[in-house]
């Protein structure tokens, strides 16, 4: 069984290459999972568009009032997911 991380990553690799319309898969995205998405090819709107779905999807929100820097890889991204409580069923 996988543990919830990988889960996690997962469910995020497959955001991706939805809101990147199969550009960047998620076999792509969970391989480089430690990658800037923008090296992978997502553009600002792609990140807007995933941090949308995400939020929807887990019921988390995304702030980016503080001063910290934004996740910015899948991994980042599933770390920022598992600390605001957000969990895999």
């Amino acid at each position: 069984m996988k543990d919830s991380a990988t889960m996690l990553i997962e469910r995020v690799a497959k955001q991706v290459e939805n809101v990147t319309n199969g550009k960047v898969s998620s076999a792509v995205a969970i391989a480089n999972s430690d990658r800037k998405l923008v090296e992978m090819g997502l553009s600002s709107l792609n990140y807007l568009r995933l941090v949308n779905a995400l939020e929807i999807e887990f019921g988390v929100f995304f702030d980016f009032e503080d001063d910290t820097e934004p996740p910015l890889t899948v991994k980042e991204i599933s770390d920022y997911l598992a600390n605001a409580g957000a969990g895999v069923e």
